[in-house]
């Protein structure tokens, strides 16, 4: 779902002015194609079902002219946080809103939406790397658009004074990594997508109990 998006966007962005559903579904053929081994029928019915409501936001949105303006997608940022800690990630996408505000966000295909009310530590992150990025916005909105719950956003809107003070937060979390002499692993599922499982041998032995190899690959 993340890299159909992607891509669909991608395709707008560099010019492609075919119709929106073609687009769409060339990207969900090229997509399921490459990841055929890994889906099941269901699931390909349910993202096509997902996809397709998303087409229609689009086209309903534009009709009322309440389309946001789509600039960017899978936005990579480094922040280097005291010299010795660097923050890096990928902002699912970019956006100006119909108020002309800048919107950044994060796909979520969970059916539990729950635990995102009161996590937004994500959000405010994303938001401090575009004031970091534009010392210009003194206004930044981010948010969770939950895929399986009809493109529904849990979002916040951030003032630039409120955002730069995150900073603070990020050299705390520095200075407890360089102090810390013992590491305990917190691990779960996530453990899937680190780029350091490689090193980490109780991350490895998550990954095998969730993802037992017998049953295919045990990572992405």
């Amino acid at each position: 779902m993340h890299e159909i998006l992607e891509d669909f966007h991608q395709d707008i962005l560099k010019g492609n002015d075919a119709p929106w559903h073609e687009i769409m579904t060339k990207k969900f053929a090229e997509v399921s194609k490459k990841m055929e081994k890994d889906l099941t029928k269901d699931q390909k019915i349910e993202a096509q079902s997902i996809l397709s409501h998303y087409l229609k936001l689009m086209a309903s949105k534009k009709k009322l002219d309440k389309l946001p303006r789509v600039t960017g997608v899978e936005i990579n940022f480094y922040v280097d946080i005291n010299s010795d800690v660097l923050l890096n990630g990928f902002i699912d996408r970019m956006q100006v809103d119909p108020d002309n505000v800048v919107h950044v966000s994060d796909y979520k295909t969970t059916k539990n939406k729950k635990y995102l009310k009161d996590d937004y530590f994500q959000l405010l992150t994303y938001a401090y790397v575009m004031c970091l990025k534009d010392p210009e916005l003194e206004k930044v909105r981010a948010s969770y658009m939950l895929l399986r719950h009809d493109f529904e956003t849990i979002d916040k809107t951030y003032a630039r004074k409120e955002l730069m003070s995150v900073g603070a937060e990020y050299l705390k979390c520095a200075e407890q990594i360089n102090n810390e002499k013992l590491w305990r692993p917190k691990t779960s599922f996530l453990c899937n997508y680190c780029d350091f499982l490689s090193h980490c041998k109780d991350g490895k032995d998550t990954v095998e109990k969730i993802n037992p190899t017998e049953f295919g690959a045990s990572s992405w």
